[in-house]
């Protein structure tokens, strides 16, 4: 496990007044994600999902990494968030050295189709950047659990599953513009809950409940294992 960030978990969390000033990964690199501005700082102690404290974003909230984050090729991504009905596209969070996603990821609704998922990666240039979507890829007024998996470590092992379910190939009338790059994806930058960028652009509005990264391959049973654990945990069905 390279990154674990639950909102669950009060000891992980700093705050004044319910304004969330840090939210500290339990892996064992112990990342800090940090913001010192007021207007910028998430709320805890307001929301909860299945009695469990979540963290509510606004759209200008955006807690940063205070050093860059080392996930490379394959890895596993597992994400619990609860997103209104969206009618412009937000960054849920990010994983860039620029905010033009010249290398890294991003995990985005998109309104181009109704309830579309967008997951995004380049390795250092827009000439190989793919950003892959899905219809009905969530599902809005309701908590998720989006299992990002990217286990080859190229572009061609980009997969997706939501509340346990593979979501299969991208779909076509979603936009998708994958273009079968077979390249690495390597990132090692700072991870942006709630945006893009410090600002932050394209702001994410909704709860965010648990992010686990995981390096390297998980097997189908492992894999399982964490959906399963986060399901019961959050209250989703799978």
């Amino acid at each position: 496990m390279s990154l674990w960030l639950d909102a669950a978990d009060a000891s992980t969390i700093t705050e004044s007044s319910g304004a969330v000033s840090k939210w500290t990964d339990k892996s064992v690199n112990a990342y800090e994600f940090d913001q010192a501005t007021a207007g910028k700082k998430p709320t805890t102690n307001s929301t909860t999902v299945n009695g469990l404290n979540s963290l509510d974003l606004d759209g200008g909230d955006v807690l940063v990494s205070n050093t860059n984050v080392a996930i490379r090729t394959a890895s596993t991504h597992f994400l619990v968030w609860n997103p209104p009905v969206y009618s412009t596209q937000p960054v849920v969070l990010e994983q860039s050295t620029d905010t033009n996603l010249y290398a890294g990821y991003f995990f985005s609704p998109t309104t181009a189709v109704q309830h579309g998922l967008q997951v995004a990666a380049t390795d250092g240039g827009l000439t190989d950047r793919v950003g892959v979507d899905w219809a009905d890829g969530y599902d809005d007024n309701a908590v998720n659990l989006m299992t990002f998996d990217n286990s080859a470590g190229t572009y061609a092992g980009l997969n997706l599953r939501h509340n346990g379910t593979d979501l299969g190939a991208p779909d076509s009338n979603a936009g998708a513009n994958y273009d079968g790059d077979t390249g690495d994806i390597e990132v090692d930058d700072a991870i942006y809950m709630g945006g893009r960028g410090t600002s932050p652009s394209f702001g994410y509005e909704g709860e965010l409940c648990e992010y686990i990264v995981y390096d390297g391959a998980l097997s189908v049973s492992d894999r399982d294992a964490v959906e399963a654990y986060l399901a019961a945990k959050w209250g989703i069905t799978i």
